[in-house]
């Protein structure tokens, strides 16, 4: 995560030490907004190859609090930058803390039911079906560690993806 205390150069002139060294294979950074990785790239000699952001249906363009000002415009800005650079997009919080696990969206609902999968597999998959983008979900649960695997079991239909590609999950402050 970038560190307002240290220039972005010293980071990167020490990552690229570590890779100089084999101490390191590849430089990854996390919740960098845009403009901080084309400053990182600017300062490194060696590839940024992932950028872990969080990111999830509902975390789509800008984090649902809006002191996180590093996650914006991920679908517009962030994540086509990526895919042209060649830098994996790594999604955290995949699920939005479970909030995408329960029968909340009927949009999701509906596609529960067409694929016989749950909403948190739904999401996940959708995740998957982009170009340049990995996720890790997180749990220690084994039931929902196995439900997670089957996330992986096909791709969703291509009109789908755009369903969910353009339809907007809100969920309150509350939630």
């Amino acid at each position: 995560m970038p560190n307002t205390e240290v220039p972005i150069q010293e980071t990167m002139k020490a990552l690229n030490r570590l890779v100089n060294e084999w101490m390191i294979k590849h430089i990854w950074v996390s919740n960098f907004n845009l403009k901080q990785l084309i400053d990182a790239q600017r300062h490194s000699h060696a590839p940024i190859v992932n950028n872990q952001i969080e990111y999830s249906l509902i975390t789509r363009n800008e984090w649902r609090y809006p002191t996180w000002a590093w996650n914006k415009n991920m679908e517009k800005e962030m994540i086509p930058y990526c895919q042209k650079e060649w830098i994996i997009i790594t999604a955290e919080r995949p699920i939005e803390r479970w909030l995408l696990s329960k029968p909340w969206f009927e949009v999701l609902d509906q596609l529960v039911d067409k694929y016989n999968k749950t909403h948190a597999q739904i999401s996940i998959n959708w995740l998957l079906s982009k170009d340049n983008i990995i996720t890790i979900p997180k749990s220690c649960n084994k039931e929902r560690l196995k439900e997670n695997f089957w996330a992986l079991w096909r791709e969703l239909e291509g009109n789908d993806v755009e369903l969910l590609d353009t339809t907007v999950f809100k969920v309150s402050d509350e939630d």
